[in-house]
C-alpha cells in the first residue's frame, strides 16, 4: 500500500482532492468490504473501482441541474453505497444533509426542509415512502434516487425518482459529452465551502443542523493517521450509524489511511462480522463493550479468576489491534478489563460541532479514565465553572440558519462551548465529569454527575443495560434501571423463573439480584450519591420509544417524563 505525504499544515483542501490522491496512489489495492446480496459471502471494490463510481454518480447528480453547495440527503443504513454517495455528492461540490432512517416522516421531512435538501439518496421504498407522505413540506426537494431495486415502481406527480443504477448510467452519459466535469467541480471546491450538515440527534428539542466544512473532515482524515492511530495495512470493521458523526469521520481516516474497510450496519451481525472480518480496528459506543462485557463476566462466576485473554480477544476476531470507543463514557472498570486482555480501548472525544475528533488515548500512552490528548491542532482550556472549550479545524462554522444559537456556544476567536465538564491533568489527558446540563443538585446541596454513578452500575452488575438516576433537588438519589435480556433470561432459566423479560423483570428473585450489586455500588458511593430506591422497568430504552437518541445516549427528559409516575413512587413515604 503506497502511502500519501500528509502533513496536518498541508492537508489537501477537500475529502473530494483525497479521495482522488487515494484512488491514483492505490489503484489496484482493496478499499472497500461489502457483503453480498445473497451467499453470505463479501465482495470488495478497490479504489479505482469506488472512484470510478463515484465520478458516474457525482456527473449523474451534475446532470440533475444542481448548483454548488446545494444539499443531498442520504436516508440510508450503513452500507458502501452511503460512502460513495456521500463521496459522489461531496465530488459534486454539493453538500450532504444526513438522515437517520430510523428516524419517522414527521422529523425526516423536518430535517429534509430545514436543510433545503433538492436530492435524496433514500435506501429503499420504505424511505421514499416518508419522504411522499410529507411532499407539501419539501417544495424544494425535486429528485429521489432509490439505492435498494423497488419491487414495485414509485411515482410521483412533483418528484423525479430514479434507482442508483439509473444515476450511474446517466452520470456515465453526461460525461461522455463533458468528461472533466466532475475534475472542474473539484477543482473549484474550497476548504471553507460546506461539505456537510449534520442535524445533532439531540436529547430535547427538534435538532439543529452543525454546519461542517471541507477543511473539517480533510483535518479528521489526516489527524488520525499522523497520530499513527490508523494504518495503511489495517482492516476496519464499520458498522457504527454513517447519519451521526462518529460514523462519518472514520470514512476520512480510512480514505487518508488507504487501508480496507469492512462495511456493514447490520447489528445483529456484529458478532458473525467480527469473526468473519477479523478486524484490527474497529469503532464502537460504550454500549457494545458494556453488552460484550456484560457476556464475557455473566459466564464467569463471581470470585473466580478473570476470563482468558485468548478468549476476549477471540470474541473480537482474534487480531483487533485497537477499539476506538467514543459518544459517552465507558466506565474505568469496564476499559481496563479490556486493556488486560489485550484489546486496547482508545476513549475518545468530540462533539457532531467538532466532526467528532477532539482528543483520544493513543495505543502507546492509555490513561484510563481520560478521553485522551487533543489531537494535533485542536486547543483545550478548561472555563471557570469547568466547562470544556475546544477551538481547532474540526470545529463547525455555526447551526444552519440558528445566528442566535450558535452565538451562545461559539465565540468570535472560535472557541466551542462543549456543555461538558471536565479536567486536564499535568500531561494533558482530557477527563470528562458529565454534561454540564446532566449534573444535579440535591436538596441538600450536594452536586451529583449522574453519568459517572450509572457507568459504575454498568461495571458492576452485568445484568443492567441502561440506568437514569434521579435526584434533582430531591433528598436523596433513586434510579430507573433496564436489564439486558441476552444475559437476563439465560440466568433466569437457570433459577426456574418461567416467562418473558417483564415477566422475569417481575419476579422477587430478580429483584434481590439487582439489589445486592446496588447495595455494592453503594458502598463506593458518597452518601448523596447512594441509590436509596431503584424501579426496574418492564421493558429496555430504545430508539423507537424516543427514549435513546440513535447514538444510543440516554434521553433523560423523555425517559423521566416516560415513567414519571414510577418516579414519584419511589419518593412516596420518603426512605427509612
Amino acid at each position: 500500500m503506497d502511502t500519501l505525504p500528509l502533513t496536518l499544515d498541508h492537508r489537501p483542501p477537500t475529502i473530494a482532492h483525497l479521495f482522488l490522491d487515494r484512488a491514483r496512489t492505490s489503484p489496484d489495492a482493496p478499499a472497500y468490504r461489502f457483503p453480498a446480496v445473497e451467499g453470505g459471502t463479501w465482495n470488495e471494490l478497490t479504489w479505482a473501482q469506488a472512484a470510478q463510481r463515484v465520478m458516474a454518480m457525482a456527473a449523474g447528480l451534475l446532470s440533475l441541474g444542481t448548483a454548488p453547495t446545494e444539499r443531498v440527503a442520504i436516508a440510508s443504513s450503513t452500507r458502501v453505497e452511503w460512502i460513495l454517495a456521500d463521496l459522489a455528492t461531496m465530488c459534486a461540490g454539493l453538500a450532504t444533509t444526513t438522515v437517520y432512517p430510523t428516524t419517522n416522516a414527521d422529523e425526516a421531512a423536518f430535517v429534509l426542509a430545514d436543510s433545503e435538501s433538492r436530492v435524496l439518496f433514500a435506501e429503499n421504498a420504505g424511505q421514499v415512502r416518508k419522504v411522499l407522505s410529507e411532499q407539501a413540506r419539501l417544495p424544494d426537494l425535486t429528485c429521489v434516487i432509490v439505492i435498494d431495486e423497488p419491487e414495485e415502481p414509485l411515482t410521483s406527480e412533483h418528484l423525479t425518482i430514479l434507482t442508483l443504477p439509473e444515476l450511474e448510467r446517466r452520470g456515465a452519459a453526461y460525461l461522455v459529452d463533458r468528461p472533466d466535469a466532475v475534475q472542474e467541480s473539484i477543482g473549484k471546491l474550497s476548504p471553507d465551502q460546506l461539505a456537510t450538515l449534520i442535524y445533532t440527534s439531540g436529547t430535547t428539542g427538534r435538532p439543529k443542523g452543525v454546519r461542517l466544512v471541507h477543511d473539517c473532515w480533510s483535518y479528521q482524515g489526516v489527524a488520525p493517521v499522523i497520530t499513527g492511530m490508523m494504518r495503511p495495512d489495517d482492516v476496519h470493521y464499520l458498522w457504527l450509524p454513517l447519519s451521526h458523526v462518529f460514523g462519518k469521520t472514520l470514512i476520512s481516516g480510512q480514505i487518508a489511511s488507504g487501508h480496507v474497510m469492512a462495511v456493514d450496519g447490520r447489528v445483529d451481525r456484529i458478532v458473525d462480522n467480527l469473526r468473519t472480518v477479523r478486524p484490527t480496528v474497529m469503532a464502537a459506543v460504550p454500549r457494545i463493550y458494556e453488552k460484550i462485557y456484560s457476556g464475557i463476566m455473566a459466564r464467569t462466576p463471581r470470585g473466580t479468576a478473570a476470563p482468558d485473554p485468548r478468549t476476549v480477544r477471540a470474541a473480537f476476531g482474534g487480531r483487533l489491534r485497537i477499539a476506538i470507543c467514543g459518544s459517552a463514557p465507558l466506565d474505568t472498570e469496564i476499559t481496563s478489563f479490556f486493556l488486560d486482555a489485550g484489546v486496547p480501548v482508545l476513549e475518545g472525544y468530540g462533539l457532531t460541532e467538532t466532526a467528532a475528533g477532539s482528543t483520544v488515548n493513543r495505543a502507546d500512552d492509555i490513561r484510563v479514565g481520560t478521553v485522551g490528548l487533543p489531537y494535533p491542532g485542536t486547543e483545550i482550556r478548561i472555563a471557570e465553572d469547568g466547562e470544556i472549550l475546544l477551538r481547532g479545524p474540526g470545529v463547525m462554522r455555526g447551526y444552519h440558519g440558528l445566528p442566535e444559537e450558535t452565538a451562545e456556544v461559539l465565540d468570535a476567536d472560535g472557541w466551542l462551548r462543549t456543555g461538558d465538564i471536565g479536567t486536564l491533568d499535568s500531561d494533558g489527558h482530557l477527563r470528562i465529569t458529565d454534561r454540564k446540563k446532566d449534573l444535579f443538585k440535591t436538596s441538600g446541596g450536594k452536586y451529583v454527575a449522574p453519568s459517572e454513578i450509572e457507568g459504575r452500575l454498568k461495571a458492576l452488575c452485568p445484568f443492567v443495560a441502561n440506568t437514569v438516576v434521579i435526584g434533582d433537588r430531591r433528598n436523596y438519589c433513586t434510579a430507573l434501571i433496564t436489564l439486558d435480556a441476552t444475559v437476563l433470561l439465560p440466568w433466569a432459566s437457570g433459577q426456574g423463573i418461567p416467562g418473558g423479560y417483564a415477566d422475569v423483570v417481575a419476579d422477587p428473585a430478580t429483584r434481590r439480584l439487582i439489589d445486592g450489586y446496588v447495595r455494592t455500588l453503594n458502598e463506593g458511593l458518597q452518601r448523596w450519591q447512594t441509590i436509596k430506591k431503584f424501579t426496574l422497568l418492564p421493558r429496555d430504552l430504545d430508539v423507537e420509544h424516543g427514549e435513546l437518541t440513535p447514538s444510543l445516549k440516554v434521553k433523560r427528559a423523555a425517559v423521566t417524563r416516560r415513567y414519571d409516575g414510577e418516579i414519584a413512587a419511589m419518593y412516596q413515604g420518603g426512605v427509612t
